[in-house]
């Protein structure tokens, strides 16, 4: 418990210095943009590090930044992973620590992007046409799923087109860090679309990284989650088979 107090006192007073000291001068909208703010806080894999995003607005430019940076629990070592950016999210830890996957948005559409520890040659492991809209690694670490629309699947043609997208749930496999073949789809010919508006949370690997459990329904929008589902794929077949529970109410989060 000691450990996670002193971490937790030291964020918050990292949070606190990049306050500017500017109560005493009045609090404004413009100086409130002036804030740093911290994000996406997650432990490496053996817990001796901390992964954190530092949040801060570019009035010139106009738009969000964020930086990633690795730090020991003593903040004692802090050193920058990815530069301040707009088109960059979500970075998760590789299972070994040795890597950390983000999505970036930098050509247009969000792939999933892996970069070494030491922030050298980050590099692309998706290049889809189709935004990424989250991922999840596989505990075996070789291999990453994530939502996607299909980009094969032809909506109706009626005014909101986007109610009736199918999300589905994707594969890439790696071989040292880089995409190893197509990626492959995991609930094909789905009647249904894959929830996606908790991002990750919606789906789970099995620890032997052989399947993946998620929820889904009937079509993307808000309206449809309170009668999402759950199933799970075979990650060799992708056989895809409901988990029966007798009742049409929703399940989430597995």
């Amino acid at each position: 418990m000691t450990d996670f107090k002193h971490l937790w006192l030291g964020v918050l007073s990292g949070c606190l210095l990049m306050v500017p000291a500017l109560a005493q001068e009045g609090w404004t909208p413009e100086r409130s943009l002036e804030v740093k703010r911290l994000s996406d806080l997650s432990f490496s894999p053996d817990s001796s590090e901390l992964l954190y995003g530092i949040n801060s607005v570019d009035l010139d430019g106009d738009q969000y930044l964020t930086e990633y940076v690795v730090s020991d629990l003593t903040g004692a070592s802090v050193r920058t992973l990815l530069p301040a950016s707009p088109d960059i999210s979500g970075p998760q830890w590789s299972p070994d620590g040795s890597r950390v996957a983000y999505l970036s948005s930098a050509s247009g559409v969000s792939n999933i992007w892996i970069v070494p520890l030491d922030g050298s040659n980050p590099r692309p492991v998706t290049d889809q046409k189709t935004d990424v809209q989250s991922f999840k690694w596989a505990p075996d670490g070789n291999a990453i799923a994530f939502v996607m629309e299909d980009p094969t699947y032809v909506p109706p043609p009626v005014q909101n087109a986007d109610d009736y997208a199918r999300n589905q749930l994707w594969m890439v496999r790696l071989a040292e860090g880089a995409q190893d073949g197509a990626a492959v789809n995991l609930t094909p010919d789905a009647d249904f679309s894959v929830s996606a508006w908790a991002g990750n949370w919606a789906y789970d690997w099995a620890p032997d990284s052989s399947a993946v459990v998620f929820a889904h329904q009937e079509r993307p929008g808000l309206d449809y989650w309170t009668k999402a589902q759950l199933s799970i794929t075979e990650v060799a077949t992708q056989k895809v088979t409901l988990i029966p529970t007798g009742n049409a109410h929703w399940k989430y989060f597995p």
